[in-house]
């Protein structure tokens, strides 16, 4: 039996589902609801609710009643994505050089940027100031993390040429002073 879908804050239909009902009333224990993460543009995976392994930009909101929801725009339209089919999207420790949000630990929410990796899955970063339509901003904070604990953060084409370059200078000294 289907049921219909449940109109979300914004006034457009919600993704039908036939849980819809039961994920609202269900605690926010999802990794996705941290209160760092909140308004964080987060590219994701969806896989439930007529979605198979399909690559998304979700960010998680808050409502003025103080529930959070993970919500997906597409064409001008919020969809409120159920927290179970959501699961991040990793970086490859050894290439992906884009924005990264650390999604566990004491720095969840921080945005970051890759300078070098480990060859045992560790990724070497560096905490950026990231604001959209600016060029990023090093904080000189390095961290050491796992790719399990980061998640690729989405970055428009205009902020990927924009800071395409960030990185470069640390990365060029990092390899010039352990590679021959």
């Amino acid at each position: 039996m289907a049921v219909a879908p449940k109109p979300n804050d914004w006034g457009g239909p919600a993704l039908p589902s036939e849980n819809t009902e039961q994920s609202s009333n269900q605690p926010n224990n999802s990794w996705i609801f941290h209160p760092n993460l909140i308004r964080k543009k987060l590219v994701v995976t969806a896989h439930g609710g007529g979605y198979l392994n399909k690559k998304l930009v979700v960010h998680p909101i808050q409502q003025e009643d103080g529930r959070t929801e993970i919500v997906w725009d597409h064409y001008n339209k919020q969809h409120i994505i159920s927290p179970q089919w959501v699961y991040p999207r990793h970086p490859n420790h050894a290439r992906d050089n884009g924005l990264l949000v650390v999604i566990a630990g004491e720095h969840t929410g921080k945005y970051v940027r890759r300078f070098n990796h480990a060859v045992s899955g560790s990724l070497f970063v560096e905490v950026v100031d990231h604001s959209e339509g600016k060029m990023d901003q090093l904080t000189g904070e390095e961290l050491c993390v796992t790719a399990q604990e980061v998640c690729i953060a989405f970055e428009s084409s205009g902020d990927r040429e924009l800071n395409r370059n960030v990185m470069k200078q640390k990365r060029d000294r990092y390899y010039k002073t352990h590679r021959r």
